[in-house]
């Protein structure tokens, strides 16, 4: 790493407990951003609106729920790792119990690589590298609530990916916060992404000591994609930085390369990884990150960084 990456890293673990403050005095479920576990969703401008409840008063989430939610988004319910995002489905009741919106209508949802590709052919704003295809972004409408309103109150949020098109309709995905429109979006490029804009993005946001914490790839474009065996916690808990090796725990598919990396040969291998939180620590503010090591891409980073998470006892 060098030392600039160095001073970034330090620099946001020290300020990722004045970012939370707010949000860990929320009741803590598992994600920073949640609603009221019931949503009414539809499928298209005209499509049969449904008011779905995806978890219980306990926090449990709820199959029945869920599947009727990845039915209206378009996932393969048969395959956990492509499901929508609990993320995204729980950000999109946030603003919906936020706005008192009378529904949210799923305009774009799940793109298969082969549909997102014929988008791109026809000169649609679909980038390569489209979260749509890792089931971790949408565009909707909001039932009683302009895509102008919803842009202004995402972009302070620093909650995700905003993408405000000046119609009707408003992208928002669980990727790193940024933001764009239709003249700064870069879905024109035709160069090979060659996974320049890979990320990791764990499983929940709020974790036990001593918890699996679930870790999945995304944005990648090229497989397979090598990765370090080990990785780094690093934390702030308000007075000092803390850095702790992980060992990571992959699909017993994975095999290591000559170069002792673990080779990712497909994205159902890239979405279920795992480490366990340490069994001791105080409550920290971390991120995890992760090194990239052979095979690797001409444009692919030497190494990325998770979303925040709280780690607590």
């Amino acid at each position: 790493m060098t030392k600039k990456s160095k001073c970034s890293v330090i620099f946001i673990c020290c300020i990722l407990t004045l970012l939370f403050t707010a949000r860990l005095g929320r009741a803590e479920g598992p994600f920073f951003y949640m609603g009221d576990g019931k949503i009414v969703l539809g499928r298209g401008y005209k499509g049969k609106i449904k008011t779905i409840q995806f978890r219980d008063q306990n926090g449990t989430y709820l199959t029945t729920g869920l599947k009727a939610i990845n039915d209206l988004y378009g996932t393969p319910w048969n395959q956990p790792e492509a499901r929508m995002s609990l993320r995204l489905i729980e950000l999109l009741d946030y603003l919906e119990d936020n706005f008192k919106g009378k529904n949210v209508r799923i305009i774009s949802g799940y793109r298969s690589p082969t549909y997102n590709q014929r988008l791109r052919d026809k000169g649609k704003l679909a980038a390569s590298s489209s979260l749509h295809i890792d089931a971790e972004a949408t565009d909707i409408v909001m039932g009683g609530v302009a895509s102008s309103r919803l842009n202004d109150f995402l972009r302070p949020q620093e909650c995700c990916g905003v993408g405000y098109y000046h119609g009707k309709t408003i992208h928002i995905d669980t990727g790193p916060p940024r933001f764009w429109d239709e003249t700064s979006s870069g879905t024109e490029k035709k160069e090979p992404p060659q996974n320049e804009h890979i990320t990791i993005k764990t499983k929940s946001d709020r974790y036990r000591t001593g918890d699996p914490i679930g870790i999945k790839f995304s944005r990648i474009t090229d497989f397979p994609v090598g990765v370090s065996k080990k990785a780094e916690l690093i934390c702030s808990d308000g007075n000092r930085l803390q850095k702790k090796k992980l060992g990571l725990k992959f699909e017993p598919t994975v095999k290591s390369t000559s170069g002792g990396c673990m080779a990712l040969k497909n994205r159902r291998e890239s979405r279920t990884i795992y480490a366990d939180a340490p069994s001791k620590m105080a409550k920290s503010a971390c991120r995890i990150h992760m090194t990239f090591c052979e095979p690797m891409t001409e444009k692919m980073p030497p190494f990325v960084e998770s979303n925040p998470v709280v780690i607590s006892r």
